[in-house]
């Protein structure tokens, strides 16, 4: 059996780095098609009492009977199923990332500079003595803390 390649798990990594991710078989992948096309063809129709698209039926034997016989004709279809696949997830990773920022971190923050909450309190105080906030009750002694690193 042929090495298939690797791919990275997160478009951060390096692209050297070995994961344990890896791009399914031209054989699992046709067998997959297969069965998505079977699944949306005929079982989705028959539970929503519709008329089963009989065509997706056949199109789920030619690839199934393709990927038994013949997986390599279904190797560039892989390829570049594999390649969307990397760019969609590099897509929407970075697309989510920015919907929580935007969508609840931004919000908060606004709504705390509104009410004047400022827990870092980076503000300059011209008459402070010190910036150390006092612990009550006093938190551990000096010597608890000899060798902290």
């Amino acid at each position: 059996m042929p090495d298939r390649p690797v791919l990275p798990a997160s478009p951060h990594e390096p692209p050297g780095r070995p994961t344990p991710q890896q791009a399914l078989s031209d054989r699992r992948f046709g067998l997959l098609l297969a069965a998505m096309a079977l699944v949306l063809g005929i079982g989705r129709p028959l539970l929503s009492g519709a008329t089963p698209w009989w065509p997706a039926a056949v199109l789920a034997g030619i690839l199934a009977a393709a990927a038994l016989a013949a997986p390599a004709l279904l190797a560039p279809l892989n390829r570049s199923a594999q390649l969307a696949g990397r760019n969609l997830r590099a897509a929407l990773s970075v697309a989510a990332m920015a919907a929580l920022f935007f969508g609840l971190v931004t919000p908060l923050a606004a709504a705390m500079r509104l009410s004047g909450r400022r827990p870092l309190a980076l503000r300059r105080d011209a008459s402070a003595a010190t910036y150390w906030i006092p612990r009550d009750p006093p938190g551990p002694s000096g010597d608890s803390l000899r060798r902290p690193f």
